[in-house]
């Protein structure tokens, strides 16, 4: 959307279209597969994200049905993918030395996204030996920040992170097993500015905030008013997609197929949430959730649009004892 003129602040600028578990390979749900290609081409996103697991178990087989479907994609929209714990195949010598390559070899294209109103990295969360809880890598994390240092300082771009395991609890899950070095990751995202993290593995549509007006690691100073200040948003959002196409849902979605198409303007970032409906054969809006960018310092919760109520939680900044997910974090104003 080169041009768009920006007088409305409320006028969307960049439309992410966010899928995640599509688990080729496993039983799809009738429909789904050819629903997502339908979406894709009638709402033309300026970029669909792929946030892990794009195959049941890591098969070469699967990862070609993977790959067809985002060739598919691409015709319309650019695709960015990311790896999640079902891509590995274990027992595979190069999983074990180099768990990401594995992906990257079905998978070559480069995890970053930018342009003149977004900054999209992705990054790998998963190890050898930890497909079900993640793992973010020290490598990884230092990759990520890179990334994002490499994009410049504008204030205008909206930098969101994409990552298949959780950072955080979700209310309805906890406890939930966290990524490894999640409160690390946090930190890395506060200091290079993410507003938005899109995950998935959670098979299931979730939205959350987390406070990040402070330093998360201890004994680190928090950053100045001097030069990139004014990078560090006050809260992070973070959205997990549903299961997209395959029978793999969980509750409160088993045995439907969800994802997240989201806007983004000027002044706020709004997220809607489609269903599959195997008789329209095709993803139907259902409920949507609005956060104002204008201010985070001012805002507490976002405002729900639409006739689905309010799902988005508020998440507190996890404490020292809590990246192995040994406590829930309890919401503020779950409604």
């Amino acid at each position: 959307m080169p041009g768009l003129s920006r007088v409305d602040p409320e006028t969307p600028l960049r439309r992410i279209l966010h899928l995640a578990d599509l688990h080729c390979g496993a039983p799809l749900r009738p429909g789904a597969l050819a629903a997502v290609v339908r979406l894709v081409e009638e709402r033309r996103p300026d970029l669909v994200v792929l946030a892990g697991d794009l195959t049941a178990g890591g098969r070469a087989w699967e990862y070609r049905q993977a790959r067809e479907l985002v060739q598919a994609l691409e015709t319309v929209s650019p695709v960015l993918a990311v790896p999640g714990g079902r891509d590995l195949r274990f027992g595979a010598a190069l999983v074990r030395t180099d768990p990401e390559r594995a992906f990257r070899r079905w998978f070559p294209e480069e995890t970053v996204f930018h342009d003149d109103e977004l900054a999209v990295v992705g990054a790998a969360s998963f190890g050898a030996w930890t497909r079900r809880r993640g793992r973010l890598a020290r490598r990884a994390l230092r990759r990520l920040e890179q990334r994002f240092a490499a994009l410049g300082e504008s204030s205008r771009l909206c930098r969101i992170a994409v990552l298949h395991h959780p950072l955080v609890q979700v209310p309805s899950l906890a406890p939930l097993p966290l990524a490894r070095r999640a409160r690390a990751a946090l930190e890395v995202l506060r200091r290079v500015g993410v507003e938005l993290v899109l995950g998935g593995h959670l098979h299931h549509s979730w939205a959350g905030t987390v406070p990040l007006s402070e330093p998360l690691r201890r004994g680190r100073r928090a950053r100045g008013d001097g030069e990139g200040a004014e990078r560090e948003p006050r809260e992070l959002h973070v959205l997990h997609a549903g299961s997209a196409i395959s029978r793999l849902g969980r509750p409160p979605e088993s045995g439907s197929n969800s994802c997240l198409f989201v806007e983004i303007s000027d002044a706020s970032l709004s997220v809607e949430r489609l269903v599959h409906g195997p008789d329209e054969r095709r993803f139907l809006g259902e409920r949507a959730w609005r956060h104002e960018r204008r201010d985070a310092a001012t805002v507490v919760a976002p405002v729900a649009v639409g006739g689905g109520g309010n799902a988005y939680h508020r998440c507190p900044e996890p404490e020292a004892s809590r990246p192995r997910g040994s406590a829930p974090l309890q919401p503020e104003g779950q409604s």
